[in-house]
């Protein structure tokens, strides 16, 4: 992580691809919680600023939702489920289990939509009772 870290603001233009996006890369500090590390060596360093930016402060401020709508807002539909999956694990460690539904809905609706009906209600991470009824009506 320290390597990554040493990038600093190089990492931003090496990240201009589909993927791995920066956010993909505020995801791995994040869950090692080398977020602040992340912020300051990359983030603050970088005098470009934009929504990919923005997304990935977000993801490393714990602000997921919102990290959800911005890379929802750039059109990276799977990027965005994957940050609403991440935010409903978040909301309902945090007990806010209609604000989880929700973000679990829309997450849900986008894996609907691809065919991804096997991950979504695999227990992966969307272990819910809709995520069964996917998988049931998917092998029938």
């Amino acid at each position: 992580m320290s390597e990554l870290a040493a990038m600093g603001k190089r990492m931003v233009g090496a990240l201009n691809t589909p993927f791995p996006t920066l956010p993909a890369v505020a995801w791995v500090f994040r869950d090692v919680g080398r977020e602040e590390e992340f912020i300051d060596a990359v983030l603050d360093a970088d005098p470009i600023k934009g929504l990919w930016s923005e997304a990935s402060r977000a993801i490393a401020e714990g602000e997921l939702v919102r990290a959800a709508e911005i890379i929802e807002d750039i059109g990276h539909t799977a990027g965005a489920a994957y940050a609403r999956v991440r935010a409903a694990e978040a909301l309902a460690a945090a007990g806010k289990e209609a604000e989880a539904a929700a973000q679990r809905a829309q997450a849900e609706d986008f894996y609907r939509t691809v065919g991804a009906i096997r991950f979504v209600g695999n227990g992966e991470t969307l272990d819910t009772a809709s995520g069964d009824n996917l998988r049931a009506s998917a092998d029938a």
